[in-house]
């Protein structure tokens, strides 16, 4: 901004997980998901958007995840908190036509960054970080460099919610067109956690 006097790209981009079913969640767990993963967009988007809306261009790019278009058992924080990002998004898109200024929504998949490995980022109540680890191999995580590339094309195109890698998207078809096999895939999901809850208690 200093340099161009202008500001044509935000990126609202960070994100940390608690995993664990709800009933082992404390009060600091939900706040602390919620203020990185809402908060921080809403901060994004107050500090940005009036420079946007005054420029009469601009492009607001919020990182939520495929946990914000589809129910994710034993990640009830971070899904609450993404769908709170998509419906954002949504909403905003639509009233910032009038400014010129466009806003897209990102619903990645697994990507191969630290939020995968537990951790501070990531943390899972009841599960090691290796277990995590192995949880997320059969999704085939992507790596950081080749999402960004696919991502990025997308959002030069103006899509609105960027689903990357597009396979994931077989998920979000699945939710919307039979939430009772959605719910059966979320109950076969909550099985295998379980499962590898009790082999590390």
């Amino acid at each position: 901004m200093q340099q161009s006097g202008r500001i044509d790209y935000l990126f609202n981009n960070a994100g940390i997980a608690v995993g664990g079913e709800i009933d082992s969640y404390t009060l600091d767990d939900w706040n602390d998901v919620f203020d990185v993963n809402l908060h921080g967009v809403v901060h994004g988007i107050q500090a940005v958007y009036p420079i946007m809306i005054r420029q009469h261009s601009g492009h607001i790019v919020n990182t939520a995840s495929m946990a914000g278009l589809v129910a994710t058992p034993a990640q009830g924080s971070y899904t609450a908190s993404k769908h709170a990002v998509v419906a954002l998004s949504k909403v905003l898109r639509v009233e910032a036509e009038r400014h010129g200024v466009q806003v897209s929504v990102f619903c990645p998949g697994a990507i191969r960054t630290p939020i995968l490995a537990g951790g501070k980022y990531g943390r899972f109540n009841g599960i090691s970080d290796e277990q995590l680890l192995k949880f997320w191999e059969p999704f085939r995580p992507m790596a950081p460099e080749k999402f960004a590339e696919r991502a990025l094309r997308a959002v030069l195109r103006g899509d609105a919610i960027i689903v990357v890698p597009a396979w994931w998207k077989a998920f979000w078809y699945l939710e919307r067109l039979s939430p009772a096999l959605a719910r059966r895939a979320g109950r076969l999901a909550l099985k295998r956690i379980r499962e590898m809850e009790s082999t590390a208690s």
